[in-house]
């Protein structure tokens, strides 16, 4: 049988967003592993018929020698789990998985669906962070982009990428789960709903200077946030 290895930086990221991923691999014979640094999803993995195994390192850690310690531990569990492909998720999967897995001879696959802050601004940590995605994704089978941005970023530092990647619409929605409800009454209100973390790398004082700007033409203009 045949081991795909699922790797993020949560498993509350693997269970909430790549469920419906594990289910099909394993309807379709395969032995799915799961890898993540926390474990608060590792009942619910299981249940779903996937392995788990955590692999403790600090996702928003930037000390070098923690990192090259996170490096020789993704080195060392691959080695001895050795499965036929890899799908990476999140920063540091993507970036020390990848390095390890090419070390190893594993066929890879990664998806960016965001750069992180290091990349708004130009500079040194930037510059660095281009490095290590060269080393990381020179030899990974194929990488998908979840917006068009960040894939014409790599394409500045890393040209050849084209041939081996592609834009995809993001990470979906179950429909299933998430159905769409018709309001039993029809509302002259304009409401929106906001659903995101209150960065201002995300945005935020722009939305919030956007609200002001609409509040002052619709009186029946509101915004939710959740």
């Amino acid at each position: 049988m045949k081991k795909i290895l699922i790797s993020a930086n949560t498993s509350w990221y693997i269970f909430n967003f790549r469920k419906n991923t594990i289910k099909a691999l394993i309807a379709n014979g395969y032995k799915v592993i799961t890898l993540a640094a926390t474990c608060e999803k590792k009942q619910d993995l299981e249940n779903l018929g996937a392995e788990f195994i955590q692999l403790q390192f600090n996702p928003k850690g930037t000390n070098i020698f923690s990192e090259a310690l996170t490096l020789i531990k993704f080195l060392n569990f691959y080695r001895k789990i050795q499965p036929d492909l890899i799908l990476h998720f999140t920063t540091k999967n993507n970036l020390y998985g990848s390095m390890a897995a090419s070390i190893l001879g594993i066929k890879v696959i990664n998806n960016v669906s965001g750069l992180g802050k290091l990349f708004i601004k130009d500079g040194i940590k930037k510059n660095f962070m281009k490095l290590l995605y060269r080393i990381s994704y020179n030899n990974s089978h194929y990488i998908f982009f979840q917006n068009k941005r960040d894939f014409d970023e790599f394409c500045t530092f890393m040209p050849k990428i084209k041939l081996r990647s592609c834009i995809i619409p993001g990470s979906g929605v179950d429909l299933n789960k998430f159905k769409i409800n018709s309001p039993t009454k029809p509302s002259k209100d304009i409401s929106f709903l906001f659903f995101s973390r209150m960065l201002k790398d995300k945005g935020i004082n722009i939305l919030i200077e956007s609200i002001r700007n609409l509040k002052s033409r619709h009186k029946n203009f509101n915004m939710q946030f959740n």
